[in-house]
């Protein structure tokens, strides 16, 4: 799907000369509401009023006002301008991968004198108490974090996934944060992808299973009348339920009921 070109990069300038940079669309450089900006934001306008708004670039994908809006914060750090930014920009921890233009983008803005440790080296007791913290630390499969869960994922296209959040994570460019959070339920779907069904199963480190996924049977009735005796992910599985994670909270008695399907009974 084609990026739209609907947001911009905009400049807020305090009386005092202090200057915030932002990226968004529609209204946003002309919100004023305390959770649409940090603290210290909140507190310039507090004492000094509305700040003076300007729009400094239009008609970019998100990618690029994102990576604009971190370009430009480092350079007015560079030059000792007094600037209310919190963090450097950019999206954060969202998951989301970015152009081959943004990532170039960001590589200048990050490249020789702009970076922070151009110059400079660690000192050798620096380098050796790195080296000892990472003596045995393994990435990946090897790493005693590493989740051996498997997941069934589907994509909107029809494309469905079968496999541990580290794989799924690599294999779509999707960050692993963004990606746990999806295999958590904490989120309904990322890029397309959504969780099919509950975990398949846990696979110990040298391929044994073992007792993460529930096998306990519930008793199930839809609103139509249909009646089922089964695992939360056999009725996952059989009505293609778009969001397991509710049919988790109707077996633990959060919710009432999802899709017409409720809990009668274990």
């Amino acid at each position: 799907m084609q990026a739209r070109n609907i947001f911009y990069v905009y400049m807020h300038r305090f009386a005092d000369g202090t200057i915030y940079i932002g990226a968004g669309s529609g209204r946003r450089a002309y919100q004023s509401a305390k959770t649409r900006h940090n603290s210290h934001w909140n507190k310039l306008f507090q004492d000094l009023g509305s700040p003076k708004i300007r729009i400094l670039k239009k008609e970019l994908t998100q990618d690029d006002a994102l990576a604009l809006e971190m370009i430009l914060i480092n350079r007015l750090k560079e030059k000792g301008k007094t600037i209310c930014n919190i963090t450097l920009g950019g999206r954060g921890g969202l998951g989301m991968p970015v152009s081959d233009e943004t990532r170039k983008l960001l590589s200048i803005a990050n490249s020789g004198e702009k970076n922070s440790m151009f110059g400079r080296q660690h000192t050798e007791e620096v380098r050796q108490t790195v080296g000892e913290k990472n003596k045995g630390r393994y990435l990946g499969e090897k790493s005693s974090l590493y989740k051996h869960t498997e997941y069934h994922l589907i994509h909107e296209s029809g494309i469905t996934f079968t496999g541990t959040q580290w794989h799924f994570s690599n294999n779509y460019g999707i960050s692993q944060s963004a990606a746990s959070m999806l295999c958590a339920g904490k989120i309904d779907s990322i890029h397309g992808w959504r969780l099919f069904s509950t975990p398949i199963e846990s696979i110990g480190k040298k391929g044994n299973r073992h007792g993460r996924y529930d096998h306990t049977k519930y008793h199930f009735r839809h609103d139509s009348g249909v009646e089922e005796i089964c695992t939360k992910h056999e009725l996952c599985e059989k009505y293609k339920l778009p969001s397991p994670s509710n049919i988790y909270n109707v077996c633990s008695g959060r919710i009432p009921s999802y899709k017409g399907w409720r809990l009668i009974r274990c």
